[in-house]
């Protein structure tokens, strides 16, 4: 007798963009290489920094207010800059891309508190 086994996510409706679950599902194949970037923002415009950050929910982790980290594919950069660019001013917005090696991650070091994070609930 098999028996299937099945993983809801619960997403709080008013914090967590749909498009952040895409994070969960659309992870890059083991075999395509990943860069680790380092995206940070800086939007003084309310309504476009909402949805750069909706934007950038799924595609990586929220770690600090305007910025997230990404382990993307050189196909899942370009698709993120795009999707990015119609939400962009570029005279008054910025969005940094950095990218890191991977042993670099493990080096990275927190003083503070904990990171800013969207509540997902996830009942197996």
């Amino acid at each position: 007798m098999s028996h299937s086994s099945f993983i809801l996510i619960i997403l709080h409706p008013f914090i967590l963009h749909p498009s952040s679950l895409l994070s969960f599902i659309t992870m890059p194949p083991a075999s395509e290489e990943t860069t680790l970037y380092i995206v940070a923002y800086d939007i003084p415009d309310n309504k476009r920094r909402t949805k750069v950050h909706r934007t950038l929910c799924g595609y990586g982790t929220w770690t600090q207010y305007s910025l997230f980290e990404c382990w993307l594919t050189k196909r899942q950069f370009l698709e993120l800059r795009a999707k990015l660019s119609p939400h962009l001013i570029a005279e008054r917005d910025s969005v940094r891309f950095y990218p890191l090696c991977g042993s670099c991650q493990g080096k990275v070091l927190t003083v503070g508190s904990a990171r800013p994070h969207d509540p997902v609930t996830v009942i197996l």
